[in-house]
């Protein structure tokens, strides 16, 4: 099978980390501004089941809570 797909010179790696904080919608912008049509994002489940985008397993580098995302509902 013949494929016409072609990847994408510049992909976005969790958004422009160096303009905006990763993996955050002013990021995504930011890296789509800079002509990347493509971004790479994180998502895990928190505990109650739902997705979020968020590159580590735990909180502490980039947020003032503790802990794993899985072992927190979406609103603590």
């Amino acid at each position: 099978m013949t494929s016409s797909f072609r990847w994408p010179r510049l992909i976005g790696h969790r958004g422009a980390a160096k303009w905006a904080p990763e993996n955050t919608l002013a990021s995504f912008l930011c890296a789509s501004q800079a002509g990347a049509p493509w971004v790479e994002l994180d998502v895990r489940l928190s505990r109650d089941g739902i997705p979020v985008v968020f590159h580590d397993s735990t909180l502490e580098l980039t947020s003032s809570c503790k802990g794993r995302v899985v072992d927190h509902n979406l609103g603590d």
